[in-house]
């Protein structure tokens, strides 16, 4: 998935339930070359899993989760830390986060 622009998905439809959103194995996420484009997921009490590469070969931006139950980063991420590859990361609501080794 290459994001060429400021992207925002939302599974509530201005609810609190929401679908969750699963970004599949062989589904690396990447902002377009040159830039840093910000992703922002709102899944309300859904769960979100990132079980691909999330900005190792193009940085992407601010990564915002406005609500979600639970936020899994299942992918490959070999530098120092997230950091390297999310330029700014905020959690809105209080659930947990949690990397998968």
């Amino acid at each position: 998935v290459t994001l060429g622009s400021i992207v925002r998905i939302d599974t509530t439809a201005n609810g609190t339930t929401g679908g969750d959103i699963v970004f599949t194995n062989d589904t690396p996420i990447d902002s377009a070359t040159t830039e840093h484009n910000d992703l922002t997921l709102n899944v309300g009490t859904g769960v979100i899993r990132f079980n691909e590469d999330l900005g190792a070969s193009n940085a992407i931006g601010a990564l915002t989760v406005e609500h979600a139950a639970r936020v899994q980063f299942n992918g490959s991420m070999t530098g120092a830390s997230i950091v390297n590859w999310i330029r700014r990361a905020a959690f809105a609501s209080a659930y947990p986060l949690r990397a998968s080794p």
